[in-house]
Formats: structure tokens, C-alpha cells, sequence
């Protein structure tokens, strides 16, 4: 059985055990999409269109994006490990040289580094 470590609050027992809850209510839900999302998504499915090559969906919401961000460019990736390796590319990072990456960290942030060329530092 664990047993609870006093602090401020005097805690005696685990919630688990009997003891008192820190939280009584569920989390929000995340992430919540509104109707018209939905029904964008639902649009594009159903158009059979998916590639950013087969319609003209992916290149809207790039420029819808980029305007939102008062930018002139905005460019749609499929993840978050390609947006990285994108942004070394964008800086010119490549073959011998080093990346300072956090040492807790996905793996996807040495991941981009190695993408490149270039040698992911902890």
C-alpha cells in the first residue's frame, strides 16, 4: 500500500484509498472542433479529393493560415516531426552540424535533426 506524503495540506490517505480528491470533475474534452469544421472535414471526405494534389482544400487553408498569421507563406505538414525538419531546411542546418536538442523531449526532435543531416546534441 503507498502511503501518502504529508505536505501542506495534511494529506492522510490517497484518494484511491478514501482520502480526499484533488480533482471532482472530468477534464475537457480536447480538441473541440466547431460545426463548421466538422462539416469541412465531412466535405473533403466525402469529395474523395484527399491529396493536396487531387483538390484545392490543402492550398486554401495554407493561405488561410498564413493570412490568419499575417504572413505572406503558410505551409500544411502531415506532423509535427516534419514541420521541424521544414524549419531546419528553412535555416539551412544540414550535413556535420550540430543541433542542441532537449534531452526530455519526443523523438521526433532528434529525429528532424538526424533528417537533415545534421547531429543532435543532448
Amino acid at each position: 500500500m503507498l502511503k501518502a506524503r504529508h505536505t501542506r495540506s495534511h494529506v492522510t490517505r490517497l484518494a484511491i484509498e478514501g482520502g480526499t480528491p484533488v480533482r471532482n470533475r472530468a477534464f475537457a474534452s480536447w480538441p473541440v472542433f466547431d460545426e463548421s469544421t466538422i462539416e469541412d472535414v465531412a466535405s473533403v471526405l466525402a469529395s474523395g479529393k484527399l491529396t493536396y494534389w487531387a483538390g484545392s482544400r490543402g492550398r486554401e487553408f495554407e493561405q488561410a493560415y498564413a493570412r490568419s498569421l499575417s504572413r505572406e507563406y503558410g505551409i500544411a505538414v502531415a506532423n509535427g516531426t516534419l514541420a521541424l525538419e521544414l524549419a531546419l531546411r528553412a535555416f539551412r542546418v544540414g550535413a556535420g552540424d550540430e543541433v542542441v536538442v532537449p534531452a526530455r523531449t519526443f523523438i521526433a526532435t532528434a529525429s528532424a535533426v538526424v533528417a537533415v543531416g545534421a547531429i543532435p546534441v543532448i
